[in-house]
Formats: C-alpha cells, structure tokens, sequence
C-alpha cells in the first residue's frame, strides 16, 4: 500500500451516484499536502487491497432530509392553528351562553314578580269560570229543549197570516241557540213565502256548511237560486242533488228550468222526459216538454203530448192553442183549422178569433180552408171583447205554459 494514499477517499464513484461538481478550493491541492500519485495497477493476488481502496461510506443525504423537516414543520404548524381555531370558537359561544343565561334569569325574576302580583285574580277568575261553566250548560239545555215547541208555535202564526210574528219568534230563538239546523230552515221557508232570497239563501249556506247532507237545505237552496233567475248556480245544486237522488222530480225540474234559460233546450229534454216517465200524470211537465219540442222544431213529438194532454183535459185551451200553432208550423192546413173549430165550439168564436191573427199561423194564413175559417168568423161578427177578457176554461195553472195564445 502506498504510504501518501487515503484509502478512505473515493476516487472512482459508483455508477449511479449523483456526481457533484466540487468547488474551485477543493479541486486546488493544499500547502503541505501530498498529492497522490497514480494508484498502481493490483495484482492477481491484490484483492483485499483492492477492495479496501474502493470502499466509500455511505454519507447522510442532508437535502432530503432537510425537505422532509420542512413539512413535518407545516403540518406542526396547521395543527395548531385549527386547534387554536377551534377553542376560539368555542370560547366565543361559551361567552355568548353566559350573556344570555344572565337576560334569561333577570327575565324570569321579573316575571316572578309579576305572576306573584297577579297570581291571586288569576286563582279568582279560574274559580268562577267554574263555576259559572255548569250553568251555562243547563241554559243552553233549556233553550235546545224549548225548540220543538218554537217551531210548532212558528207554524201556527204562519198558518194564522202571522208571517212576521212567526219570523221574529224565530229569529229570538236562534240569538239564544245560533246555528240550530231547524229554525234555521224553518226561518228560511218564511223568508222565501216573502221573497227575502238573500236572507233565505245565508240561512241555507249555514245549515249546509254545518251538514252538507241535509236534503231539505240542498232543495231550498236550489229553488231559491231559480227564482233569483241565478241558473248556473241552481244548475251546479240540482246536479248535487242528482247525484244522490237521480230520480228527484224538483232537481230534474231546476235542471231543466236552468237549462232552457240558458238556451240549452237538449239538454233540458233529458231531464224533462225522466219527470213525465216518473210522473205519467203530470200535467206540467207533458206540457213543458211538449214546449220544448215545439221551440226545438220536432212538432210530431210534441203533437202527440198535445193530444195526451188534450185527451186527459178537454176544457184546456192553451193546448188547444199549442196543437193548431204545431200543426200550422207544419203547414198542415186542414189539422190546424179543425182544431181550432174544436175550440170554437168550447170557448166561442170571439175567444178563437183573436188567435187568428197570431203570427204562428203564417204558414198557412193564405190557404183556402184557413180564409174560408177566418172569413166565416168575420161575417158572423160578435163581441169585440179581447181574448185576455174571457176566462178560459182550464185546469192547468199559466205558470205551467210556455207557450200563450195572443
């Protein structure tokens, strides 16, 4: 071995180890220090001189580790914050329960005093509401039970031409027991036989609201809104109606009623027919009916209630008026004219004569046998009193009659 060799000074570096560039001062050679020869070539049997040469201990690598402290630092330091951040907070709401609990007690205390102040009108009130409760109770007991008795009373002044006793006798009842479902409805149907409608219908929207099931309050309702000529309001309670009870005749009456009002005649036909089926005897509604079919333009269906009609009532004279006008819109001279000799000889020839002059009879006004009629009425002259002026003879009410002779 050479004596001037540092054998622990590394000449050749390992393959892959990072070569450094040294510095100026460490590539010049020291004053006083040897500098190394060229290392000798070892020889076969060298080995172990060899290997002692090039061994190098493996140094720290300062720069990793350096990095690697650097972030432990900030992670350290981020900690911390988020602590220190979260006790603040913390100390922040704590305050914040302190203040409040401190308004809540002063609060209290206060209200404390209050309350013992006023405590004993309280324990006083409380004792009379108690009592006064039972007594309540019985009177109102009272007053349900005198209810029958108002009511029969009611009736009896009505009965007597009374109406306004028997109105005020109820409206007293219902101060001392309000929302009573049959005063209320009893009040109404003598608000309605004196045409208060708008009374008649508050009443009835009470009752309903109370039970909507009450039948008696649903009809009233919808018999008030038709004679306040409210039709699609009587229209929308008689379908109500309906639903429940589709064979009613008063709710097919409305329907029908609102429906030809409301120029809907198909639609009232339905209706119509239902009640003449239900009630083959019904006047009122064969003749509406027969009407209808007549505004319609089907006067073969409507001839033929005519002549039901006709068969069931004789001294009618509007039908007899109505069946001519049928037969004349259907230009069938000689039908119409012998209907109205028919009612000639019922009602007299001044009664008949007026009718002639209708404009319903257009169609066949210059037909021979139509001159021949109205020419034998003008030689034989008679009264000249007006039709309105002779009574006819009838058991149907006008109020059932579309259609009236001039």
């Amino acid at each position: 071995m050479e004596p001037n060799h540092d054998i622990y000074r590394k000449e050749d570096l390992p393959r892959f180890k990072k070569r450094r560039r040294r510095s100026s001062s460490a590539s010049q050679p020291s004053v006083g220090v040897p500098v190394p020869g060229p290392r000798p070539e070892p020889g076969p049997k060298d080995t172990r001189s060899m290997r002692i040469e090039n061994w190098e201990p493996t140094l720290p690598q300062t720069n990793h580790h350096s990095r690697a402290g650097r972030h432990a630092e900030r992670r350290s330091r981020l900690l911390w914050t988020v602590l220190i951040g979260i006790f603040a907070v913390y100390a922040v709401f704590l305050m914040i329960s302190v203040v409040r609990g401190k308004k809540h007690v002063s609060a209290v205390v206060n209200q404390a005093s209050a309350t013992n102040q006023g405590q004993a009108d309280i324990v006083a009130t409380d004792l009379q509401v108690a009592v006064e409760i039972p007594f309540r109770i019985s009177d109102k007991i009272a007053n349900w039970n005198r209810v029958p008795d108002t009511l029969i009373d009611a009736q009896s002044l009505a009965d007597q031409g009374q109406v306004q006793e028997a109105q005020s006798k109820l409206e007293r009842a219902l101060e001392n027991t309000p929302r009573v479902s049959r005063l209320q409805i009893k009040l109404a149907q003598l608000l309605i036989q004196n045409k208060r409608y708008d009374k008649a219908r508050g009443l009835l929207v009470d009752v309903l609201e109370s039970n909507p099931e009450d039948t008696t309050a649903r009809m009233m309702l919808a018999r008030v809104l038709d004679h306040q000529t409210n039709y699609p309001a009587s229209l929308a309670v008689a379908k109500w109606i309906l639903e429940t009870d589709p064979n009613s005749i008063d709710a097919n009456e409305i329907a029908a009623n609102a429906y030809l009002n409301t120029d809907r005649k198909g639609l009232a036909v339905s209706h119509l027919r239902k009640i003449v089926l239900i009630e083959r005897d019904n006047p009122f509604a064969k003749n509406k009916l027969a009407m209808t079919y007549t505004q319609m333009g089907e006067h073969v269906k409507a001839i033929q209630l005519f002549s039901e009609l006709l068969a069931d009532n004789t001294a009618d004279s509007m039908t007899y008026y109505n069946l001519a006008v049928c037969y004349a819109k259907m230009s069938d001279a000689n039908q119409a004219v012998e209907t109205l000799t028919r009612a000639t000889s019922l009602f007299g020839r001044d009664f008949v004569r007026s009718w002639l002059q209708s404009p319903d009879f257009d169609n066949i006004r210059n037909e021979r046998i139509f001159l021949a009629l109205q020419s034998s009425d003008d030689s034989r002259g008679g009264t000249n009193a007006p039709a309105a002026n002779l009574a006819p003879a009838t058991n149907v009410p006008a109020a059932a009659t579309v259609g009236t002779p001039p």
